[in-house]
């Protein structure tokens, strides 16, 4: 990826899986998976978010105006949340008409990870039930991951 830093979450979170995975082959029962599975949710998600952001501001900063830099770094890091398909569409079409069409390229499997990911997470942050297990989320940011790397090619190039 273009972006080190965006590139850096993900590899962080790379780590995290797979410490989790190895962790999991010792046993560590039902309930602390449950409650593990609803945390990596909530991590992963809150890393997709501050990975977009850093690809958007790296992306802004390219213009060259340092006012524009700040106003759209300000904006994202304030305004955008929950990065599900239809939310990083929004934020896609602000700079593009066209970058929603060129993301849809991908296979839907992996809008629909990202959506799942950011529903879990609701659904926990908000104190209702998320039944996401490991499997469910170890799958999802596998698909997932692949829209932000995708946005990155987007916005910073190849």
């Amino acid at each position: 990826m273009k972006c080190v830093a965006a590139d850096n979450l993900l590899k962080g979170a790379d780590l995290i899986v797979g410490r989790i995975k190895r962790e999991r082959r010792n046993g560590m029962g039902a309930y602390v998976e449950s409650y593990l599975a609803q945390y990596l949710t909530v991590h992963i998600c809150g890393i997709y978010e501050e990975a977009i952001e850093k690809i958007v501001d790296e992306y802004s900063g390219g213009s060259g105006d340092q006012r524009l830099h700040r106003y759209t770094t300000s904006m994202v890091a304030r305004n955008f949340r929950n990065p599900d398909r239809k939310n990083i569409n929004q934020l896609l079409k602000l700079f593009d008409t066209s970058w929603p069409a060129q993301l849809a390229t991908l296979k839907e499997s992996r809008f629909t990870a990202i959506d799942n990911i950011v529903t879990n997470k609701n659904a926990v942050a908000h104190g209702t039930q998320s039944s996401i297990t490991l499997d469910d989320i170890f799958k999802n940011f596998t698909e997932s991951k692949e829209i932000i790397r995708k946005i990155d090619r987007m916005l910073l190039g190849r």
